[in-house]
């Protein structure tokens, strides 16, 4: 049988882990209202950078866009030279109240005109 001994110094341990830093933790109430899921597709540069372009889309859908994350990416020669395609899904919502389709389609319209005129992406959905 191996026997290790070690020394812990609490006080310092206590310190590090009691000291202030300059993060501030949020927290906010989660909704109780559901929110509304779309999926977006398109064609784009292989060069486009999918950080960017969810970034892109969090700006065009403001403010009911809660919450976007990419769900497909599909390389093939059949979509053209450098080109890729990307889906995302996108969660729309509103904490006091429940959104229909007719209040999120105009958020979804300006998304789609956005991905187009900046990246000249051709939409596939």
């Amino acid at each position: 049988r191996e026997t290790y001994i070690f020394e812990l110094e609490l006080e310092s341990l206590i310190k590090a882990a009691t000291r202030n830093n300059r993060w501030n933790i949020k927290y906010k109430p989660y909704s109780s209202t559901p929110f509304l899921e779309r999926d977006i597709a398109f064609i784009v540069s292989k060069n486009s950078s999918s950080m960017s372009i969810a970034q892109i889309i969090k700006k065009a859908g403001k403010p009911l866009l809660c919450r976007v994350e990419l769900i497909d990416k599909f390389e093939s020669s059949q979509l053209g030279k450098d080109k890729i395609s990307l889906a995302y899904r996108i969660w729309y919502g509103k904490k006091d109240q429940t959104l229909t389709d007719e209040d999120v389609q105009p958020f979804h319209e300006n998304i789609r005109k956005t991905l187009v005129q900046t990246l000249s992406a051709d939409l596939r959905s």
